[in-house]
């Protein structure tokens, strides 16, 4: 079929003289191709989102829902005073005296119009007009709003050891980010890719400033690394949180893929899918793309039976080279195999990870002062409160 052209008088001209538009007809052929390929990617691509990232997705066993409904029980019975709760939680009753905790719930508007679920938990109110100590985690696998207390009691406990040496320290408020928490309308919604999940959490954590006010820190475990890897690009420069941890993150998709079985395949696959981000690279562009950056501190554990050796956020060539340059601060942890198996290692709280355990790095680097018997969590916390 020929080309249609129409007559149309440049914007702002002065001349008579015509300009044509080519107005190149659709062929349904093409169209419908493209269409099918869109449908296949959406459709193998959400295979592998809830296979190996929001597994909370896929079809879970008879066992994991029991497992899951153990976990929603312990979330509420931390909460209520009345249950009894294991002393492995000595905070858990001034906790409950110095917070209240609630869902909130976001509307974004970009890159889609959806809303976004957190929790908040934060000091009981005081002085109104004051301004917040606001920490936002964004969470790992496996947890949602509902069913992770052990993510932030850390670094909850931290706070109050602070607030009671130093009352005049400022109220804090927590906020409990999950990737499982977006509805549109009263329909969950699933990321089509990482960087649509990237831009999501941009969005949330801006609506969360306009809501509250600065974040001073935000914290990301596991799989909320990756999301928060994602997110760099979007995030304004003019609002960033002054201080971020990445908490036993992976360097990349692709390393991943080479310690995993079958991982020659599957790379291609999360590459060709949109599945696919380099977490070292983001970070590494992200400091280079800030006037002033935030405080970048990254951890990882030597046994990590998910992110292992090189896949380590912490191995990356990229992150290598800016704790060489002491533009960011890496920490490694390594336990005894009797005082903590390795497949505990990747969800140990950070209230866990002692300095005692803290290993010597190859090179002199800038890190974060951590004592023998300080963890990370009282780190954490201490920087980004006392310098907010």
């Amino acid at each position: 079929m020929a080309a249609v052209y129409t007559r149309n008088p440049p914007l702002g001209a002065t001349s008579s003289l015509p300009t044509y538009t080519s107005l190149v007809p659709l062929n349904p052929v093409t169209e419908r191709t493209k269409t099918l390929w869109e449908r296949f990617k959406l459709f193998v691509g959400g295979l592998l989102r809830d296979t190996f990232f929001w597994v909370l997705h896929s079809r879970l066993s008879e066992q994991q829902n029991i497992q899951l409904e153990q976990e929603n029980a312990f979330f509420r019975d931390f909460w209520n005073r009345s249950a009894p709760f294991s002393p492995r939680w000595p905070q858990r009753n001034e906790i409950i005296s110095t917070f209240t905790h609630k869902k909130i719930s976001l509307d974004l508007h970009s890159p889609k119009r959806l809303e976004v679920d957190c929790c908040t938990i934060e000091t009981q109110a005081e002085e109104p007009t004051r301004p917040y100590y606001n920490f936002a985690l964004a969470m790992g696998n496996l947890s949602t709003i509902r069913n992770n207390i052990t993510g932030i009691y850390p670094f909850i406990s931290a706070y109050l050891a602070k607030r009671r040496a130093d009352p005049s320290l400022p109220p804090a408020r927590f906020i409990l980010i999950s990737q499982y928490d977006l509805r549109q309308g009263v329909t969950p919604y699933k990321p089509e890719t990482i960087d649509e999940a990237g831009q999501i959490l941009s969005s949330t954590l801006s609506s969360l400033q306009d809501k509250y006010g600065p974040i001073n820190q935000l914290a990301a475990h596991s799989l909320g690394t990756i999301v928060t890897g994602a997110a760099l690009k979007y995030i304004d420069r003019t609002r960033l949180p002054r201080h971020m941890y990445f908490d036993r993150g992976p360097s990349s998709i692709q390393e991943i893929c080479r310690s995993k079985l079958g991982g020659s395949i599957l790379y291609p696959l999360a590459s060709v899918l949109g599945w696919d981000i380099d977490l070292g690279k983001e970070v590494a562009e992200f400091h280079r793309s800030c006037e002033i950056p935030p405080s970048i501190v990254i951890s990882n554990v030597k046994k990590d039976h998910h992110f292992v050796d090189t896949a380590a956020l912490s191995r990356s060539s990229h992150i290598e080279r800016l704790a060489a340059e002491s533009k960011l601060e890496v920490m490694e942890f390594d336990f005894p195999g009797q005082d903590l198996h390795e497949t505990a290692q990747h969800n140990i709280g950070n209230d866990q990870l002692y300095g005692h355990y803290l290993l010597p790095r190859a090179v002199e680097e800038r890190r974060l002062p951590l004592g023998r018997a300080e963890s990370m969590a009282q780190a954490i916390v201490e920087r980004s409160l006392l310098t907010s």
